[in-house]
């Protein structure tokens, strides 16, 4: 469900974007943790990033940019569980990932 964003919007549904079903391959990936380096003086500092989910698709199937912070309902799980975009990432020729992170 495309979503309104930036400046002084506040959110909620983007109707200038109608809500589409696209076919696309969905995997479950962990919460990746990474070092970012480290500091004399604090020592260790971990940078934490990550995703619930990934999902690739097809570009050009999509009518529109799928941008962060739209919603994404995974109509073929159970309970048909709704994430958010927090990350969108050209793959390749006409080929598009997403980063879906759980709804708080």
């Amino acid at each position: 469900m495309p979503q309104k964003a930036g400046g002084y919007v506040s959110g909620g549904a983007d109707s200038s974007r109608a809500v589409i079903e696209i076919d696309a391959y969905v995997a479950g990936t962990p919460l990746l943790i990474r070092t970012s380096g480290t500091n004399a003086n604090s020592g260790h500092n971990p940078e934490m990033r990550g995703a619930t989910h990934t999902a690739r698709f097809t570009t050009s199937a999509v009518p529109y940019q799928i941008v962060a912070g739209d919603l994404v309902t995974l109509l073929d799980e159970d309970g048909t569980p709704s994430l958010r975009v927090s990350a969108v990432m050209p793959f390749g020729f006409d080929r598009t990932t997403l980063l879906l992170v759980k709804l708080a």
